[in-house]
């Protein structure tokens, strides 16, 4: 992706501080204009201070601060996708600038990473769709269309109009049927929406040939390879629908979490989704007080069916992980959950009728937020449940995806010593394997392991005296994690390396 590829070494050209630095600090500062970007989106639309708890919302998910630092291509993408944001909402520029520019920032995004261009996609897709059936105002066909049918029928038409005598209603169809508007100007209506709307039918055909031509004729087709075998695997799979194995959002909020404070910290995130979804319906129902955009109205609502969808679609959330998609889907819909809690907030007011001022109930939304900051962030965990961290900067015995030199050492020693035969290691030291030489992890049943290989153990393996192993089933779903022993795998192996913070086992002593 040219945002790795082609960014970074033109970044290192102007700034020439080495490529490492870069991504440890060039990127994440783009990835910080990100919530700035956001901040800009949502105060046009909302006010000062629903603006800034909705950036605070999105900036406090986990994900935000952890799996992103090393998503380098999806930081540029999400910066690229604010842009598009800002252009939509942008309505003093011309309409010929901003198209223009929403297709530079299109582009940008499906040359950047291929996993959002696909959800900006189907976003994009309903976008228009909803659109079009909000200008057909869809409540009025319907009426408009069981009057016409009821007319048609002789006989029901007799009976609708003497039992609906004193309610007028056969003067309402009369008067509906006379006003129906005709095709022609229907059309004409549409295209004089798309005049003066930047997501168009012309910009979204634009966007996906674009995309299919780049994904086909880059990287021999690897990646519309990959988008070929994602959407092969949910429509063989649709037969489990809502099927916790095969839908890795639904089992998310399904499983029973290990202690009280991580179900509780379960029921945080799930009441966010609540709120949003009350939110959502506010939208829909034209009570959330709000100057939304009218196309911004229309994605909202795309992504939270595309939200609901990785919830209930087989195989749809694991391609990009549960944790990713909600964050992506917090870009647009983040203000919603603040929306949604004080509407919720406002109907449990009058229900009880209890006279709280606007600013306490903003005071009562803060207080959500800074509860799940502290969950997120392993604070709660830290000082409650010390046996159970989940911090690596608040616990440094927590074990975690990361390494020292000694391990690094024993990396570079398996590289140049290791004959070419398999090394094994646990779930964590083989992520960090796997930039030195290619590593597999050691599987739950330690009969599977090759006898002609390597058994690497890191430095948390040697103080605990134990191994991370896991298995995973349907939708990438974890069905086995625990620590074992590795006396069993080792008892027929030789200690060949030792440098005091990692060993190296092998069958065979290759000196």
């Amino acid at each position: 992706m040219l945002s790795v590829m082609i960014l970074a070494p033109i970044l290192n050209s102007f700034i020439n501080c080495g490529l490492v630095w870069i991504m440890k600090v060039v990127y994440p500062f783009i990835f910080s204009l990100v919530p700035v970007g956001l901040y800009y989106v949502f105060r046009k639309q909302t006010s000062t201070k629903i603006a800034f708890l909705s950036v605070f919302f999105f900036i406090i998910q986990f994900t935000f601060y952890t799996e992103m630092l090393s998503l380098l291509r999806q930081q540029v993408a999400e910066l690229m996708l604010v842009l598009v944001l800002v252009i939509i909402i942008s309505t003093p520029l011309d309409i010929k600038n901003r198209s223009l520019l929403v297709v530079l920032f299109g582009m940008s995004i499906i040359v950047a990473h291929y996993g959002l261009a696909l959800i900006l996609m189907i976003i994009l897709i309903l976008g228009i769709i909803l659109l079009y059936i909000s200008e057909k105002e869809p409540l009025s066909w319907f009426k408009n269309y069981w009057l016409k049918l009821i007319r048609s029928n002789r006989v029901m038409s007799i009976l609708l109009f003497f039992s609906s005598y004193f309610s007028g209603l056969a003067g309402m169809q009369q008067s509906k049927l006379e006003h129906q508007p005709m095709v022609s100007e229907k059309l004409e209506k549409y295209r004089s929406m798309e005049r003066t709307s930047v997501i168009s039918s012309s910009f979204i055909v634009l966007l996906l040939v674009f995309l299919l031509t780049w994904y086909i004729y880059t990287s021999d087709s690897a990646i519309f390879q990959s988008l070929m075998d994602i959407g092969r695997n949910i429509f063989e799979n649709l037969y489990s629908f809502m099927d916790p194995n095969a839908t890795q959002g639904l089992n998310l909020v399904m499983e029973e979490q290990t202690t009280p404070l991580r179900n509780l910290h379960k029921y945080f995130y799930l009441g966010s989704e609540l709120f949003i979804a009350i939110g959502i319906l506010a939208l829909l129902l034209g009570k959330d007080g709000m100057n939304f955009n009218r196309e911004y109205k229309a994605i909202s609502i795309a992504t939270f069916l595309v939200l609901v969808g990785g919830v209930v679609v087989p195989f749809f959330s694991s391609q990009m992980n549960t944790t990713r998609l909600y964050h992506v889907a917090l870009i647009i819909l983040a203000p919603y959950c603040v929306v949604g809690m004080l509407t919720l907030l406002n109907i449990l007011k009058s229900i009880f009728r209890v006279n709280i001022s606007r600013e306490t109930l903003f005071k009562v939304v803060a207080i959500f937020f800074i509860l799940l900051l502290f969950f997120d962030t392993g604070l709660v965990y830290q000082a409650l449940d010390n046996e159970h961290p989940t911090s690596i900067a608040l616990n440094s015995s927590y074990d975690f995806p990361k390494f020292n030199q000694y391990e690094v050492s024993g990396g570079y020693w398996l590289r140049d010593n290791g004959y070419n035969q398999t090394v094994y290691a646990d779930k964590y030291r083989s992520s960090v394997l796997g930039s030195i030489l290619p590593c597999e992890e050691i599987p739950t049943y330690f009969d599977l392991v090759s006898s002609q290989s390597y058994i690497f153990l890191g430095t948390q393996n040697l103080i605990k005296g134990q191994i991370l192993v896991y298995s995973m089933a349907g939708s990438n779903i974890i069905q086995q994690e625990s620590y074992q022993s590795p006396q069993e795998i080792l008892k027929s192996r030789y200690r060949v390396y030792d440098n005091g913070g990692s060993n190296i086992y092998s069958e065979v002593i290759t000196w």
